[in-house]
């Protein structure tokens, strides 16, 4: 059975976090299994990546799937599918345990910690004090340098360039080390 979190407030954008602990010897068949599903994955309507964070330390079998869709629909028709109900009965063979689950929507899928264990998102106000100290700074930065290459191109492709800059760097770059650097004021200890 799987335990699932929901936080479903906004449905443009969710994200779905799986823990897994492999079974000692089954590491290169997950390895295989993390592979397939991430092709199948693909194939659906809204799917807009997957990510896998490993264990960090050698020996270690605790793996995390982070999987993206564009909307509640997609992931849902995801969730349905055979293929994927396959893929999982498939894992449950090769894990121990009870797979944890957790579904982010918006902004709190930046506000993951790699290689920690799944936890409640942070508060709104956190999440917005740490986004606009990365992202004021990184605007600065952007305009300095993208615009005056664009210099040529019409309002619009500029701000395009300079919008896709932004969130390609934000999401993959700029906040995950924001969420480490501050993980302390977002995850204070309760």
């Amino acid at each position: 059975m799987e335990a699932v979190a929901r936080r479903l407030e906004d449905e443009d954008h969710i994200t779905t976090v799986v823990t897994r602990t492999v079974r000692p010897g089954n590491e290169q068949a997950y390895e295989n299994w993390l592979h397939r599903v991430g092709q199948t994955a693909h194939r659906y309507a809204g799917h807009q990546g997957i990510d896998v964070l490993r264990p960090r330390t050698p020996g270690g079998r605790d793996y995390v799937l982070i999987f993206r869709f564009d909307t509640l629909e997609h992931l849902d028709a995801w969730n349905a599918s055979d293929e994927r109900n396959a893929l999982v009965a498939e894992a449950n063979e090769l894990c121990e345990g009870t797979p944890e689950v957790q579904r982010l929507t918006g902004m709190e899928g930046w506000f993951t910690l790699p290689g920690a264990p799944v936890v409640k998102p942070p508060t709104r106000w956190r999440m917005a004090v740490v986004t606009w100290l990365a992202a004021f700074p990184l605007i600065q930065i952007l305009s300095r340098v993208l615009l005056p290459l664009l210099d040529w191109a019409p309002p619009i492709v500029r701000g395009a360039a300079l919008g896709a800059a932004m969130v390609i760097l934000m999401t993959y770059v700029v906040m995950p080390r924001f969420t480490w650097l501050f993980k302390g004021f977002l995850f204070p200890k309760r």
